[in-house]
């Protein structure tokens, strides 16, 4: 199974901006699907998919982070290898334009 959640971002998206959100899914679907079959680890796969998601100003995630009551960015990322269980995470990140890759 595959999912994606983009975070609440902005949820009060205009016609055009939520069209242009659904196409970028579309895409990071594309690709993690791609990656997949490719052959590619999956835990690389996620974080890839992960940091396109990032990537993205309409997410409440990466560039698009919401700001904390100092009006500053603090991210959070983390990701689990679901055989193993082996976690990685990462809190409280700063200037990092992809912190899923810290993690």
């Amino acid at each position: 199974m595959i999912a994606l959640h983009c975070g609440l971002g902005e949820y009060n998206l205009s016609f055009s901006k939520n069209r242009e959100l659904r196409k970028i899914l579309k895409n990071v679907s594309f690709e993690m699907i791609k990656s997949i079959k490719e052959g590619n680890d999956s835990v690389d796969v996620v974080c890839k998919c992960v940091a396109m998601l990032e990537d993205i100003k309409y997410t409440n995630a990466g560039i698009g982070s919401a700001l904390t009551e100092n009006a500053s960015v603090e991210m959070e990322a983390g990701v689990m290898e679901g055989l193993s269980g082996l976690f990685g995470g990462v809190s409280c990140i700063k200037h990092i334009q992809n912190p899923i890759y810290l993690a």
